[in-house]
């Protein structure tokens, strides 16, 4: 069961979707008092949190800050809820949380995101075989260890070059944005993760059970597999 703790004024969201997460294996507490919270995050850690953004009373973006300097708490999953769709306050939620969702949020949605952060940061570790993926520029194509041939896009291409050119390094989201040819500051993240997903997709059925592309919390992403790039 993924645990999950939102710290909110109001609870008429959460208890809405509380039964429909149920069934999704998703266990959801609504907390509305931040030093319960804060006792909570001590002795009995969450998997994720959902931080209400419109709350006058908490600073929930101060506490996503604090969730992710503390040792104690940076793996959690942190979802941010908000009613603005200004840049800037984007900008500055995706800094401290793995995504964000705007008012008003559809059950359906917020279990999916709840499920697919879940699914990241329990990801199995890199593989310890010495075998390796064979990435092709001039064909735009990964071959797996087994000889399957995987067609990209461009961007694919890109993305798999510069995480393995670091492989044992976490690359910065700004650094895989800049990669493709993007302005950071204007390319929402979200952007980033539905391409980092369809990668995953193409890759991980010759992979088994390793995620090949994994997201570093508070620092980036990291490839699982070991690749080697050939002109």
């Amino acid at each position: 069961m993924i645990k999950v703790y939102r710290l909110e004024n109001n609870s008429e969201l959460l208890n809405d979707c509380s039964p429909s997460m149920n069934t999704q294996n998703i266990q959801c507490k609504i907390i509305n008092c931040q030093q319960i919270f804060k006792s909570l995050l001590i002795n009995d850690l969450p998997d994720v949190v959902i931080l209400d953004g419109v709350s006058a009373d908490i600073d929930t973006l101060k506490i996503a800050k604090e969730l992710r300097t503390n040792p104690h708490t940076q793996n959690i999953g942190i979802i941010y809820i908000t009613t603005s769709l200004k840049l800037e306050e984007r900008l500055l939620v995706l800094d401290v949380s793995d995504s964000y969702l705007t008012e008003p949020v559809d059950c359906r949605e917020l279990a999916a995101v709840i499920n697919n952060i879940y699914r990241r940061i329990s990801s199995p570790k890199l593989s310890a075989t010495k075998e390796t993926w064979q990435l092709s520029k001039q064909k735009i194509e990964l071959r797996s260890q087994s000889g399957n041939i995987i067609n990209l896009t461009y961007r694919e291409l890109i993305i798999l070059s510069t995480l393995a050119e670091e492989p044992s390094t976490p690359i910065s989201a700004k650094t895989i944005i800049e990669a493709i040819g993007e302005n950071w500051l204007s390319f929402e993240k979200n952007r980033l993760e539905l391409l980092l997903s369809r990668l995953r997709s193409k890759i991980k059925p010759y992979c088994e059970d390793i995620n090949p592309i994994k997201s570093i919390r508070n620092t980036g992403y990291k490839l699982m597999i070991p690749i080697k790039i050939n002109e």
